[in-house]
């Protein structure tokens, strides 16, 4: 029974080139829960997306891949992997340092089957990001010199409470079942799918005359970050209104708030008028919609930041 827990030096050794690596599934065999958050997340994808190969290259050169297929992210320091690149930024990439896996908690299985270690500091700060996201990561220190604000991680990775490792056998249930629950951070990173952050963005009607349907309509960047951010990739954030109970969207009647070459940045605030003249506006309900839209993403639907009422003059909040 104990024979085949013994060994996992393969999770924690990197080959030299040409060789077999550790591979997200082997770390899933034991760490189930974070292997099917880590697949859908947008790291996962990271090497593999179209809008990445179409301006990369196929096959990628390697100061793409430094960021895409990763080592060495916790060093600050990323280099290109030379095995499992379709895997994107993995768990190695980010988890594995000098041979030991680190993380933002110790282990209190029975048995630890590859070295541990516990970095709580670390796996909490924004500076963890910074090597793939620099830009975005010196938007958010420059926000965060006037006041304080939340992390990439606080807005980015839901808060769950689990163990660390989950049974998937008989020996490793018994292990588990030893193990103390934590509260630790999802892997399913996604703009669809971020953890709320109250007030990040707020929108308010401060003009709405009657039976003129003009909405005047203020958006406030409260992020600690550019809206959009990024530095790859053509985005924008438009106001879109949205009429009847099917969601219609009024997409010719929107307007653009940020763009890649003028973004709303943090503490920044843009009004803006839309007009629904014409439309039948007793097809309730009424409300708008902030989105991030890219041409660079077809294949990807429209990410609603923040939603207003419009029957309302209350503020919004994401």
């Amino acid at each position: 029974m104990f024979g085949g827990c013994t060994s996992f030096d393969h999770l924690t050794h990197i080959p030299t080139a040409g060789e077999a690596g550790p591979t997200a599934q082997a770390c899933g065999s034991c760490h189930g829960q974070q292997h099917l958050e880590w697949q859908r997340s947008v790291h996962a994808q990271a090497a593999i997306g179209r809008t990445f190969l179409e301006a990369a290259g196929d096959p990628p050169g390697e100061e793409c891949l430094r960021c895409h297929s990763p080592l060495g992210v916790r060093n600050g320091q990323p280099l290109s992997r030379t095995f499992a690149r379709e895997e994107g930024v993995t768990c190695i990439s980010c988890h594995l340092v000098d041979g030991v896996m680190h993380g933002p908690h110790g282990s209190t299985a029975l048995v630890s089957p590859h070295p541990i270690r516990e970095d709580h500091a670390a796996y909490a700060s924004p500076a963890l990001c910074a090597p793939c996201h620099d830009e975005t990561h010196a938007q958010w220190r420059q926000a965060t010199a006037r006041q304080g604000a939340p992390t990439c991680q606080e807005c980015h990775q839901a808060s769950v409470r689990r163990t660390v490792t989950q049974g998937t056998g008989l020996f490793s249930n018994l292990l588990v079942a030893f193990e103390k629950k934590a509260t630790t951070r999802s892997h399913d990173i996604n703009l669809e799918r971020m953890a709320r952050f109250p007030g990040g963005i707020t929108l308010t009607v401060s003009t709405k005359p009657p039976g003129a349907g003009l909405f005047e309509v203020t958006v406030r960047n409260n992020l600690p970050h550019d809206l959009p951010t990024g530095t790859y990739g053509s985005k924008e954030i438009r106001l879109v209104p949205v009429a009847g109970r099917e969601a219609r969207r009024l997409s010719e009647r929107s307007c653009v708030i940020g763009t890649d070459e003028h973004p709303l940045a943090p503490g920044e605030e843009k009004t803006v008028r839309i007009s629904l003249a014409g439309v039948d506006l007793e097809d309730a309900p009424l409300r708008l919609d902030l989105e991030r839209q890219g041409e660079s993403f077809p294949d990807r639907n429209p990410i609603v930041l923040a939603t207003l009422a419009l029957e309302s003059t209350a503020e919004a909040r994401p």
